[in-house]
């Protein structure tokens, strides 16, 4: 049995979905941690902005760019 499931969403649930990864938007447009305030960065190091977000990986909550080397890696399970 399969049990994966794959949640897509579009900008007007991103605020809920963010929440659920205890992730908020600063007053700069960058995805930070609610906790700590501390930018949210893809595996490259790099900061997003909502439009920016590609993907949440499980795991380790992984946050993704929306791009082809993105898309690539993780495809190639390089995440």
């Amino acid at each position: 049995m399969n049990n994966k499931a794959t949640l897509f969403f579009d900008q007007e649930s991103l605020p809920f979905i963010l929440r659920a990864f205890d992730t908020t938007i600063d007053d700069s447009g960058i995805i930070i941690n609610s906790r700590s305030g501390e930018p949210i960065q893809t595996p490259e190091g790099l900061e997003l902005t909502p439009d920016q977000l590609g993907a949440i990986k499980k795991g380790s909550v992984i946050f993704l760019k929306d791009d082809i080397y993105s898309i690539i890696q993780l495809s190639e399970n390089k995440y």
